[in-house]
């Protein structure tokens, strides 16, 4: 799924989110607008890509609500200022999305992701791993801005897990 893009009213975004939080989509081909729609969104979500990867504050600043709630895997709620000064430091060596799904209701966008990262840890070290990630975006002004943000870890592909057998 892919790159999969859906627009969805109000109310069956509702019942599709409702039901255990189950993303039930349906596609069909992204048109570009400027009007609030899933195309919009997933340029929004791969500007955000480049600015993190990029360490792009001036980027960042445009793209993330003032009242952000940025929650990382770990269960950290991470501050908006102090979320853009660690990416514009070169937090991020690689960011990359393995899957995509959008949805749109409104002037509400959410993208449902799956991220490979990998972070700079300082001295020449890096270490990668992999995400799902759930961010919300409102339409405001003519533009998205993303107001929140959850991941989970996932197993990185190819790595050993706990019983030393990488699968």
């Amino acid at each position: 799924m892919n790159g999969l893009v859906t627009r969805l009213g109000r109310r069956e975004a509702l019942v599709s989110l409702g039901a255990g939080g189950a993303l039930l989509l349906a596609s069909e081909p992204a048109q570009a607008s400027s009007a609030p729609g899933s195309a919009t969104l997933a340029a929004a979500v791969e500007a955000f890509r480049v600015a993190l990867l990029t360490g792009n504050a001036a980027a960042l600043e445009q793209l993330l609500a003032p009242e952000l709630l940025y929650m990382h895997s770990s269960g950290f709620a991470q501050p908006r200022d102090r979320m853009i000064a660690q990416s514009a430091s070169g937090y991020f060596a690689g960011l990359a999305h393995v899957e995509s799904q959008f949805l749109v209701a409104g002037d509400t966008g959410v993208a449902a992701l799956t991220v490979d990262q990998v972070k700079n840890l300082g001295g020449g070290r890096t270490r990668a791993s992999r995400i799902k990630v759930m961010q919300t975006w409102h339409w405001t002004s003519g533009r998205w801005r993303m107001l929140a943000r959850l991941s989970a870890m996932l197993p990185v592909p190819g790595a050993p897990t706990a019983a030393g057998n990488g699968q």
